[in-house]
């Protein structure tokens, strides 16, 4: 298993050589600024309270 940080635009290029180099593997790239968003929502949610 490989984990790595990369810019946006390198992470493309990382996919294609890695999977020249070993056209089995499976890649997966995250996107962290979508993920600290969706985190940061769900806190701000379940922090909410509703007065009913």
């Amino acid at each position: 298993m490989v984990r790595c940080v990369v810019e946006q635009q390198e992470a493309g290029y990382l996919k294609k050589v890695l999977q020249e180099i070993e056209p089995a593997s499976f890649v997966m790239l995250l996107n962290t600024s979508e993920i600290l968003e969706g985190a940061a929502s769900y806190q701000i949610s379940s922090n909410c309270k509703v007065k009913g």
